[in-house]
């Protein structure tokens, strides 16, 4: 049986070019052919002459998707606070895989950008201010946003507990009756 020897190549940056389309990304050039493309943040480090083992390389590249699946991350909760449920949701329809998606709901969190429990809070004292809702069918809209049951339980205890349930009041209820004639 033939003995098979597996080295770990490291390859040299031959060129960094800045991106013509997108100046925020450099197109990574190793031993002469292009390699991958990432955004500057990412490859601030890289010089041209550097050796670069091939585990580095995936993992560059895995920064790099990560960062890219981030971005479009913020890009979706700009437009209004999402889930984790909602956020998960949106890579994956975008194929990003698990671990990617794990690392970006991550830093998502950690910047204060994505809180289950915040996003019920606010969904509920927003329903109750603009459209009013019951409790169940409240709790029935967040479950389907991916909030778990013992996070909508909370801003509900807390409306409890600061006497702060919303009662219906109608806007122009009649105090006297009036009787109609032929």
């Amino acid at each position: 049986m033939a003995a098979v020897y597996v080295f770990n190549m490291a390859k040299l940056i031959s060129d960094i070019q800045t991106q013509k389309k997108d100046p925020k990304r450099v197109n990574v050039y190793l031993d002469g052919e292009f390699a991958f493309g990432v955004s500057k943040v990412v490859a601030a480090w890289l010089k041209i002459g550097q050796m670069l083992p091939e585990e580095k390389i995936e993992s560059l590249r895995n920064e790099e998707e990560i960062e890219t699946a981030y971005l479009k991350s913020l890009h979706f909760v700009s437009y209004r606070p999402r889930t984790t449920f909602e956020i998960r949701k949106n890579l994956l329809g975008k194929d990003y895989p698990e671990p990617i998606i794990d690392a970006v709901l991550e830093r998502l969190s950690e910047n204060h950008l994505v809180d289950d429990l915040e996003f019920a809070r606010n969904w509920i004292a927003n329903r109750q201010e603009l459209h009013p809702r019951s409790q169940l069918i409240l709790t029935l809209e967040l479950r389907r946003k991916g909030i778990s049951d013992e996070l909508i339980q909370k801003p509900w205890k807390e409306i409890l507990m600061m006497n702060r349930l919303p009662t219906w009041q109608p806007e122009n209820t009649c105090t006297e009756l009036k009787t109609w004639k032929d």
